[in-house]
């Protein structure tokens, strides 16, 4: 019988634990907001515009954009990064 409420507190004990860990875990992990640069070029090449992101800001993803929609080809490199 006791051998039963032992075995019982255990899991409890467990079951606590991990919820305690799991719950400073999540507290631990920011929120990271993203931001972005518009870097104006002649003519944006996809490569060259991630290159030059990612020597501007260390994890960043670079993407070509028009500067107006009527534009013959894109003409902006869009850096993507955490801020």
């Amino acid at each position: 019988m006791m051998g039963k409420h032992i075995q019982l507190s255990f899991a409890i004990l467990i079951m606590f634990t991990i919820f305690v860990l799991g719950a400073v875990g999540d507290v631990d992990q920011g929120y990271k907001q993203q931001c972005y640069k518009t870097i104006d070029v002649n003519l944006c090449v996809t490569g060259e515009c991630k290159k030059m992101c990612v020597r501007r800001f260390k994890q960043a993803a670079g993407m070509c954009i028009k500067s107006v929609p009527s534009a013959p080809a894109p003409n902006r490199c869009r850096c993507i990064y955490h801020c």
